[in-house]
């Protein structure tokens, strides 16, 4: 089963802008080359999948290891902020926890 395949296709229904390819290198990779396009500059919200990612990783840079073939949905999604980031609220939040 295509789970990512899938996936495209209910975003397709919900006339959600999407990027579906079978290999890719990352997704997020593909979401930052793609973001300052005129198309994601026009859209609140695009989601990328694929079925393999050769080069994907997870939080801070572990890497993303494929396992069987539509067992993972491997995807991002790419939003427009209404306002910019604040550079403040990462450190507090871990301050915070701490």
């Amino acid at each position: 089963m295509k789970m990512n395949l899938i996936t495209s296709q209910w975003a397709t229904s919900q006339n959600l802008p999407n990027h579906y390819l079978e290999t890719i290198e990352s997704t997020n990779k593909k979401a930052k080359d793609d973001a300052f396009t005129k198309e994601a500059l026009s859209e609140q919200l695009i989601l990328y999948t694929a079925e393999v990612q050769t080069a994907g990783r997870g939080r801070n840079q572990n890497k993303w290891l494929n396992a069987k073939l539509g067992s993972q949905l491997l995807s991002t999604w790419s939003f427009m902020l209404e306002e910019p980031t604040q550079n403040i609220i990462s450190p507090l939040v871990g301050l915070a926890l701490y």
